[in-house]
């Protein structure tokens, strides 16, 4: 049975998440991978801009923890911003 363009895509991703990893240190493998996304929370981002970014962000987190090799090294780190910044998750 042909693989679906998403199941190919996946294991493309899959791939090269493993590529990465054998690269990147001497032993071959990566503790953690901090991500830190930093957001503008001002009222310019009011309405679907910022509905956007609500349905991105959960479609990451959801992509995360669906990839076997990625939800258990990578941290997410949101810093949210508009007159002054503040961490909403660590």
């Amino acid at each position: 049975m042909p693989l679906r363009r998403e199941q190919r895509h996946q294991r493309g991703t899959a791939r090269r998440t493993r590529q990465f990893l054998d690269t990147t240190s001497a032993g071959g493998t990566v503790t953690t991978i901090p991500v830190y996304l930093v957001i503008d929370v001002s009222a310019s981002l009011s309405g679907r801009p910022i509905d956007d970014l609500n349905n991105a962000l959960s479609t990451l987190v959801t992509d995360l923890a669906a990839d076997p090799i990625l939800s258990g090294i990578v941290q997410i780190s949101v810093i949210a911003f508009s007159s002054d910044a503040r961490v909403v998750s660590p």
